[in-house]
């Protein structure tokens, strides 16, 4: 039989109870209710040929207190009839009666209405977002401290560790940043943050771990003792100095920003990959020649492009075709390259990062910058002179 069941009325409506389609409707009722689900009944020849099947189907289906809404038949054999045609619910507590989430709509209920007193401003989050909002249930208490804290305290201009507030610690902002993020676009006046900026903490006047700039001098001066290797400063600090180097490397690799071969009245810099984006207010850095080393790859060349938008007179070296084709054994496979056009290439550095899109080596090759071999570092490096 392929009549429509009381389960499968009750599986369709705890599907749209998962998408929280239900809940959603406590906003506007009216924009579900009244709910109809059409129900798959007898034809009229089953009507007479399976009248006791029919009647069981009936029978079933008020069982189940299904709420029916009833379609009038004459029969020419059996007579005058009533069939189901459609599960018919006015409201929500009557769904939620059937598949067993009156408590869940209760909490709610009662979670809209707390919500409503205290700070309304965020409750079309929780219309938005209902079953989420239950999941949280046990933290909204906690949740709407931070959020009236804030809105009392805007661009507060510390650490989040530094949040004093009964119950919150960094753990419990840290794991709901997004929550919080959400319910803070909506909570506070829009000129007490920046909605465009790319963190929550910049979002929302939280000081962030500074953003630090690790570079070696390559020889030693009286601002750079010999004792003075390796050294990281936040990126500020890093934009004021005065390092009175002339010259200045960025490289993408650890290994060669370490190995990488003293030279006179130069510097070098760890540019970790994209990271080169901390340099961009550098001021200093524009008035030195300035070069970069990364991957011959789709990758390397955008990098560079990131790079010489800040500065646009950075060169690049060891990142030619020749020094490409020379190291052939060492090529591997780039394994998400990018496609992206990079305007600020030179035209030899443009025609190869456009045969590595294409493949006019292969699919997908590269040579890691690691992979060329030291001579020819030396040999670049020395080229330059003291000059």
């Amino acid at each position: 039989m392929s009549w429509t069941t009381p389960g499968e009325v009750k599986k369709k409506l705890l599907s749209w109870w998962d998408k929280g389609k239900l809940l959603r409707s406590e906003a506007d009722p009216t924009s579900l209710f009244p709910l109809q689900i059409k129900l798959k009944g007898p034809s009229s020849a089953e009507l007479s040929s399976r009248f006791a099947d029919v009647s069981d189907w009936i029978r079933r289906l008020v069982e189940a207190d299904l709420p029916l809404k009833m379609r009038h038949t004459q029969h020419r054999i059996i007579g005058a009839n009533e069939i189901p045609t459609h599960a018919l619910f006015q409201n929500l507590d009557q769904v939620c009666r059937l598949i067993g989430k009156r408590s869940e709509l209760a909490a709610f209920r009662r979670l809209v209405n707390q919500l409503r007193e205290v700070c309304p401003e965020v409750v079309p989050w929780l219309e938005k977002r209902p079953l989420r909002a239950l999941e949280l249930s046990s933290e909204w208490e906690r949740l709407l401290r931070v959020v009236l804290w804030l809105r009392e305290n805007p661009q507060p201009q510390i650490y989040l560790r530094q949040v004093d507030l009964p119950g919150i610690n960094t753990k419990f902002l840290e794991n709901h940043k997004g929550v919080l993020g959400e319910l803070f676009a909506l909570a506070l006046p829009v000129e007490s943050y920046t909605p465009e900026a790319a963190s929550f903490e910049e979002r929302f006047g939280f000081k962030t771990r500074p953003v630090r700039i690790r570079f070696r001098p390559l020889s030693a001066t009286p601002a750079y003792p010999g004792c003075w290797t390796d050294i990281t400063v936040p990126k500020e600090d890093f934009a004021q100095l005065d390092p009175g180097l002339r010259r200045v490397f960025v490289v993408e690799n650890e290994i060669n920003y370490l190995a990488f071969p003293k030279c006179h009245d130069a510097l070098i810099i760890f540019g970790s990959g994209y990271k080169v984006g901390a340099l961009r207010d550098v001021e200093w850095m524009k008035s030195r020649p300035l070069y970069y080393w990364g991957d011959i790859d789709t990758h390397g060349f955008a990098i560079l492009n990131q790079l010489r938008s800040y500065h646009p007179h950075t060169q690049s070296f060891l990142m030619d075709r020749e020094t490409f084709l020379t190291h052939e054994a060492q090529w591997v496979e780039e394994s998400t390259p990018t496609r992206n056009p990079l305007a600020l290439l030179n035209a030899e550095e443009q025609a190869l990062y456009q045969d590595l899109i294409h493949g006019e080596y292969g699919e997908n090759r590269r040579l890691e910058q690691e992979l060329v071999g030291f001579g020819r570092v030396l040999g670049w490096v020395g080229s330059l002179g003291r000059g």
